[in-house]
C-alpha cells in the first residue's frame, strides 16, 4: 500500500532547449519525445543534463527529431541513456505504476519513428491493458492534435487507448495543443515546451498518482 501520491512531472518537445528548464521536484520525471537528439552528442549533453536533476526514475522516449535513437537503435539508446530509464515499444513498472512508452506517430514529412496508420496499430497491439500510463510521442485522434483545422492525431491510437482506459496518457508532438484534458476514464496531457513558433513559453505538467 503506498503511503502518499507519487508526484510525477512531464514535458516534451525541447528541441535542444532543456537547459532553460526549470524542473519541479517530482518523484517521477517523463519526457515524451523530441529533445532534438540528431547526434551523439546531443544524446551525451541530453543524457548528462538529466543526471544534473536529482530525480531518482526518469522515462525517456524518443520523438521524430529524435533521428539519431532511430539510427542506433533500442539497445544503445538502453544503454548510452545511463541516467534514464528508455523506452520504446515497451513497460516499466516504477513505485506501482505500470508505464509504457512508444517513440511513433503518424507520417508527417520524412522524420524519425513514423509509420501509417496501419502500421502503427501493430505497435499498440503491445501496449498491455493493465497500463496506467501510456506515453506516446505522437496523440490520439481527436484529442490534443489539432494543427489548424486538422485532426494529425493516430485513430488506431484512440481506439486502443479507448479500450484499455489508463489512467493517463502522455503525448507531445503538437506543440500548440500544450495542457491536459480529462475524458471519462483517462486524462491526456501534452507536454511541449516549445509552442507552435518554437518559442520557449510553456512549462512542465505536474500531477499526481
Amino acid at each position: 500500500m503506498r503511503k502518499k501520491p507519487i508526484k510525477i512531472c512531464v514535458f516534451s518537445d525541447t528541441h535542444g532547449t532543456h537547459r532553460k528548464l526549470i524542473i519541479p521536484n517530482c518523484d517521477i520525471l517523463i519526457f515524451a519525445g523530441d529533445a532534438n537528439i540528431t547526434s551523439y552528442e546531443d544524446l551525451e549533453d541530453f543524457n548528462h543534463w538529466l543526471g544534473t536533476l536529482g530525480i531518482k526514475h526518469i522515462i525517456f522516449i524518443a520523438g521524430n527529431h529524435d533521428c539519431y535513437c532511430e539510427q542506433i537503435g533500442r539497445d544503445d539508446c538502453k544503454l548510452l541513456f545511463s541516467n534514464a530509464i528508455y523506452l520504446e515499444n515497451e513497460s516499466v513498472q516504477i513505485e506501482g505504476i505500470k508505464f509504457w512508452g512508444s517513440p511513433y506517430s503518424k507520417i508527417f514529412n520524412n522524420w524519425a519513428f513514423m509509420a501509417n496508420d496501419d502500421y502503427l496499430a501493430h505497435i499498440w497491439e503491445y501496449i498491455p491493458d493493465d497500463t496506467d500510463v501510456a506515453i506516446t510521442h505522437g496523440p490520439s485522434f481527436g484529442i490534443l492534435d489539432n494543427v489548424g483545422w486538422k485532426n494529425e492525431g493516430s485513430q488506431s491510437l484512440r481506439h486502443r487507448i479507448d479500450e484499455i482506459k489508463p489512467k493517463y496518457h502522455v503525448t507531445g508532438h503538437i506543440h500548440e495543443c500544450y495542457g491536459m484534458l480529462s475524458r471519462e476514464y483517462t486524462t491526456h496531457i501534452c507536454g511541449s515546451i516549445l509552442d507552435e513558433r518554437y518559442q520557449f513559453v510553456n512549462e512542465p505538467i505536474v500531477f499526481e498518482y
